[in-house]
């Protein structure tokens, strides 16, 4: 069928992407926001509790997390105030988890935003 082209799409992380496709020495046009990764999704954060000097490291699980080569930031405060504190995350596992080091401060029931490629996911 020459109107319909399946191509495999490598892992990867943002949204609204250009497509470009090349086939037998011709090109398409980049068709701009053709493609948009799955935002990520939080499934758990350990330790629930933290020091209040900011000496602790959070673990981040989930899915959709981006690889080594991703940009990411993670921030986390109580509900409403997600940016109160920020960490900076290091990736465990391509993908699926981050470890992120926390900040001094104080609360209770603190909700953690990860970002990556410009899309993020928040932790129940």
């Amino acid at each position: 069928d020459r109107e319909q082209l399946r191509c495999h799409i490598s892992p990867g992380v943002g949204s609204n992407l250009g497509l470009h496709v090349e086939a037998a020495g011709q090109s398409s046009t980049v068709h701009s926001n053709a493609l948009t990764y799955d935002i990520p999704v939080i499934t758990s954060v350990s330790p629930r509790n933290l020091a209040t000097d900011g000496s602790d490291f959070l673990t981040i699980s989930g899915s959709n997390f981006g690889s080594t080569v991703d940009s990411r930031s993670m921030t986390y405060g109580p509900s409403g105030l997600e940016t109160s504190y920020t960490g900076s995350c290091t990736v465990v596992a391509n993908h699926t988890q981050v470890r992120c080091s926390t900040a001094e401060g104080i609360g209770t029931d603190l909700k953690v935003v990860y970002t990556v490629g410009g899309q993020s996911g928040t932790s129940g």
